[in-house]
């Protein structure tokens, strides 16, 4: 069970062919940040300077976390409005979710480095 109080239930198929594999299944992975700032924030990875670049409309105080897959957070620092450059290549390539939070909402965005 998660923070929000939603559970999650994990079915494996013996009989499935590409057993070894998993899905991940995100719910509500767009949650509104806030009606003014949600449309106007832009985060995307930069693969020739391999960094997250987050941009646009942030309220003070946001708080940006970056999760790896098993959920562990890897980098944690509160940003500033405007232009916010975090560099990845400390980081293994995968798959991450990086979350925006203010005290009222989040947004949650996945990337792949």
């Amino acid at each position: 069970m998660d923070v929000d109080g939603t559970s999650y239930t994990t079915y494996i198929n013996a009989d499935e062919p590409r057993l070894g594999r998993f899905s991940i299944f995100i719910p509500n992975v767009n949650k509104q940040l806030d009606a003014v700032t949600d449309a106007n924030v832009n985060i995307f990875h930069d693969y020739q300077a391999n960094s997250l670049k987050i941009s646009g409309q942030i309220h003070e105080h946001t708080l940006l976390d970056l999760f790896d897959v098993l959920g562990k957070c890897v980098y944690s620092r509160v940003i500033k409005n405007g232009h916010n450059e975090i560099d990845l290549t400390e980081l293994n390539q995968g798959v991450y979710l990086v979350k925006l939070r203010t005290n009222r909402n989040e947004l949650i965005k996945m990337i792949m480095i």
